[in-house]
């Protein structure tokens, strides 16, 4: 069955994104992450000339410092090797466009989830392991109804991003409630993450292609710009192609949904194999 946007929901940017400054936490700053905070950085430039009152305030997590193999395939220099991504990147853009955006050089974990957890409107995690962004799940669905998980991960060539809603809905929530990437990939859960850093420019490469994160970043910050843009969105999430570069949305649609054996939120997904990346 082929499923298109005239088949699909409309979800309503919330009013609270568009009615004051929108608190936003960043977790992670490598390759994916960097990329989402230059557009981030942007797309609150513009907000901000285009009437919003506030734009965004970001708060970006990540306990890494820049190591050589960084150089060339993250924005960072030589000069920064030694540094906490989170202060180079945070520093730099601070400068830039005039922002106070914030740097917190650590790592996110339940126990530490970062001096403004409890007053954050969206959660945007950059994390290349499974486990964290299961906890992320089950430590941001105690936040409350409206706050927003925009989720990242990729593979060698390939990567999706899915926009959802890690608390369950309540009565008094005007909107419908998106699956989150944990909703709709459920084995991440069981995916054994590995510890093993690149130790070269080269390695790192085979790892993972040049341009994979730089496509998929701003295929996904661009889901955020028409929220505050146009007002709604008909698609949640993408699915990005390096190879030969392509972007598939992925619609609100709950039959898209069953595909991925998410079912509703009164309902368990099915546990099932996918091309989830971690």
């Amino acid at each position: 069955m082929t499923h298109t946007l005239d088949m699909a929901i409309s979800f309503h940017t919330p009013p609270h994104l568009i009615e004051r400054r929108v608190r936003v936490l960043l977790i992670g700053a490598g390759g994916t992450g960097g990329e989402v905070l230059y557009a981030l950085a942007r797309m609150h430039k513009l907000l901000l000339t285009l009437g919003h009152p506030g734009g965004l305030h970001v708060t970006v997590m990540d306990g890494d410092r820049v190591a050589a193999p960084n150089i060339g395939r993250q924005r960072f220099a030589e000069c920064d090797i030694g540094h906490f991504k989170t202060d180079v990147l945070v520093q730099r853009l601070n400068l830039f466009f005039g922002s106070d955006w914030e740097s917190t050089p650590e790592h996110w974990t339940p126990k530490r989830p970062g001096p403004r957890w409890h007053h954050t409107d969206l959660i945007v995690s950059c994390v290349d392991r499974a486990k964290v962004r299961v906890q992320l799940a089950q430590a941001a669905a105690r936040l409350g109804s409206e706050v927003l998980w925009l989720d990242f991960g990729n593979g060698e060539h390939t990567g999706q991003c899915v926009l959802g809603h890690p608390g369950e809905s309540d009565e008094s929530a005007s909107s419908l409630r998106l699956p989150t990437v944990v909703d709709l990939f459920p084995e991440l859960s069981r995916i054994e993450d590995r510890n093993t850093p690149s130790c070269s420019a080269a390695e790192a490469i085979r790892q993972q292609d040049l341009f994979t994160n730089a496509l998929l970043a701003e295929a996904g910050v661009s889901l955020l710009w028409k929220l505050f843009r146009h007002g709604s969105t008909q698609t949640h999430g993408v699915l990005a192609d390096a190879r030969e570069p392509s972007i598939e949305p992925m619609l609100i649609d709950p039959d898209t949904w069953r595909m991925y054996g998410y079912d509703g939120p009164s309902k368990a997904p099915s546990l099932r194999t996918s091309h989830a990346k971690n």
